[in-house]
């Protein structure tokens, strides 16, 4: 069986996607993209990392990050969680102030 990818909560994301010029049926074909742009030092969750309470990923372990993409030219934020192989995105938005460090200028 393949791995796949799964949404936490569609009806947010589809808004934050298309705040970053995109359309869910996009995702698709940018994710990769992005997705290769990130490091370890882009890591910015909890260290150990925060656990899920959404019913689906619940107790499952959460990955943020945040970035300067280069391929979108802002910086980004994606939260995420791995369930048996299969990636949950939790969030993938714009990066906001909030979310920890600014590592950028």
């Amino acid at each position: 069986m393949q791995n796949q990818l799964f949404i936490v909560n569609p009806d947010v994301l589809i808004v934050d996607i298309a705040n970053i010029g995109y359309a869910m049926d996009e995702l698709g074909e940018f994710l990769p993209k992005i997705l290769d742009e990130i490091t370890a030092d882009n890591y910015a969750g909890a260290n150990p990392p925060q656990r899920s309470y959404e019913p689906r990923i619940n107790h499952l372990e959460l990955f943020a990050f945040h970035w300067f993409s280069s391929y979108l030219g802002y910086k980004l934020y994606f939260k995420f969680a791995i369930k048996k192989g299969d990636l949950w995105i939790v969030s993938l938005h714009r990066d906001h102030p909030e979310h920890g460090k600014q590592v950028f200028a």
